[in-house]
């Protein structure tokens, strides 16, 4: 509980802005009286955090942006 009080007092100290601490605190809320309603990491997303949406794993990564390189590919064959 003191860590969460911490971040309280660094957020009032940095951001003074009522909206973010409102829903911070409504979190905060939540978890402790058991409401939270999170989803679950399947797959490789579960123990590998660069694997996650718009992550740095090569295969995330090459399956994010298959179509981007095979547009590169044929504005290449259009030029030559």
């Amino acid at each position: 509980m003191f860590l969460a009080e911490l971040l309280v007092h660094y957020l009032q100290l940095f951001y003074k802005n009522e909206f973010l601490l409102s829903n911070f605190m409504s979190l905060e809320k939540a978890i402790k009286h058991g409401k939270e309603k999170r989803k679950k990491y399947y797959g490789s997303k579960a123990f590998d955090y660069s694997c996650r949406n718009h992550g740095t794993c090569k295969w995330c990564e090459g399956n994010r942006t298959y179509k981007n390189k095979k547009r590169e590919q044929a504005s290449k064959l259009d030029l030559a």
